[in-house]
Parts: structure tokens; sequence; C-alpha cells
């Protein structure tokens, strides 16, 4: 998956949908991990190697973990996301 797609794919979700998403990914994160997000999203070269790094399945995985029944944050802290985020950052 390219980082268009990635994006494109986000950009089709309807509004209501991507904001709910991005309220419960944002609740989810402790402090700490605010403000590490914030800093990764400042910085233009670390965003484009994420963007360069994704993967086919990391908007879906991304989707369907938070919308499952399991508390987003036991999600975000799981050792899969937290290997596939060590790659992204990479």
């Amino acid at each position: 998956m390219s980082q268009n797609d990635f994006l494109d794919q986000m950009k089709k979700m309807d509004k209501k949908e991507r904001r709910d998403l991005l309220e419960k990914l944002t609740a989810a994160l402790t402090p700490e991990q605010q403000k590490q997000v914030q800093s990764i999203m400042g910085d233009k070269k670390q965003m484009e190697k994420i963007k360069n790094n994704l993967k086919g399945d990391d908007f879906s995985t991304l989707v369907e973990g938070l919308a499952g029944k399991e508390d987003a944050q036991d999600f975000l802290n799981s050792p899969q996301v937290q290997n596939r985020l060590k790659e992204l950052l990479q």
C-alpha cells in the first residue's frame, strides 16, 4: 500500500466515522504517547518515512482493532501493534 492509498482510505471514511476513530485513538493514547505523536507529526522526514513504510493491511488492522470489542488502549499496547510501530519508525 502506498502512502496515497492509506490516505485515500482515510478520506473515503464517513466524516463521523473518521472523527470517532480519531477520537478513540487519541483517547487511548497516554499523555506521553500523545506527545510522541505530536513530535512525529511535526517532523516532515519522520512522517515521510512512516508513509513510505506503510503496508497494505495497516489501515484495516487499525480500524478493526479500534472498532473491536477489545479496549483501544489494550489494542495499541499489544505486541503486534507495538512491533509494527517500531518497524514504521525505523
